[in-house]
């Protein structure tokens, strides 16, 4: 939702699912990086779960998204 989107901050947060969407990398990244900050010896890996849209505009979306992971290297 758009209330995580800024200033959350909750540290034992591994998991992220974006049904948000967004195509921009800077929403992107900024909803990923609250289950990516890694505390040594508690979190050492987050998942971000994302979708792909079937829509004609959507779809754009998604592999824009994806892009976004992919040049972070953050999709092994």
């Amino acid at each position: 939702t758009a209330a995580w989107k800024e200033g959350l901050n909750v540290k034992s947060l591994n998991t992220i699912i974006n049904a948000a969407g967004y195509k921009d990398g800077t929403p992107v990244v900024q909803m990923a990086g609250r289950c990516l900050r890694i505390i040594p010896g508690e979190k050492e890996e987050a998942t971000i779960v994302d979708f792909l849209d079937l829509g004609k505009y959507l779809s754009e979306h998604s592999v824009q998204r994806l892009q976004t992971y992919q040049s972070l290297g953050w999709i092994e």
